[in-house]
């Protein structure tokens, strides 16, 4: 019998040199990578996203949860991999232009402060006192996920874990998220931007 999973190694190697071929342009005073793996300038490979998907399953078997989380604008599609790798059910945080709030009770509203957004960040569906993970793609100011911490606890429900795909560490997201929520945050590779291109540290 084949075996079926896709190879992480290949995947995580495969994703260094997405983000080793990125473009970098300036956002409100950010660089910001622009890559095929967050913003689809190319197809992105199936490959890459299922063995990604794979490592974060991984990480999720020692934490116990009862949903998945992530983010509309970049991570959608990590987080939906990760939910069909694991067969647990997902939620999308997303940045709605209408009130839905006033016509769904469960939509948690909360002020979002990040590297290229700020406004509202809105949670549906969210069942008071689960247990959830949360899946980013990319950890820059920490402002997304700490926006995501603030949902989940807005409906009484508990962050079991935090995982990225990416941490910027010049930007201190990390540190910010651990500082101001007191939870830490799990990454798959760490890169420096620079205006002439991107550097990959580490990958694990």
């Amino acid at each position: 019998m084949h075996n079926t999973l896709p190879s992480t190694e290949s995947a995580l190697h495969k994703l260094e040199d997405i983000y080793r071929a990125a473009s970098v342009i300036e956002c409100n005073g950010q660089l910001v990578t622009i890559n095929a793996f967050t913003d689809q300038c190319e197809p992105l490979n199936p490959e890459i996203l299922s063995g990604i998907a794979e490592l974060i399953a991984e990480r999720l078997e020692s934490i116990d949860y009862d949903i998945i989380i992530g983010e509309e604008d970049k991570g959608a599609h990590i987080a939906t991999a990760v939910a069909l790798r694991t067969g647990k059910p997902f939620i999308l945080a997303r940045w709605y232009v209408y009130p839905i709030e006033e016509v769904h009770p469960s939509a948690a509203v909360v002020q979002i402060d990040s590297e290229y957004y700020k406004g509202r960040l809105i949670l549906n569906g969210l069942p008071a006192r689960t247990r959830v993970v949360l899946i980013e793609d990319t950890v820059s100011t920490g402002g997304t996920v700490i926006a995501l911490i603030d949902c989940v606890r807005a409906r009484s429900a508990q962050v079991a874990g935090v995982i990225a795909v990416v941490e910027k560490v010049d930007n201190g997201g990390v540190p910010r998220i651990r500082s101001a929520t007191g939870v830490p945050v799990e990454t798959l590779m760490s890169i420096r931007v620079r205006r002439d291109g991107v550097e990959v540290l580490a990958a694990v």
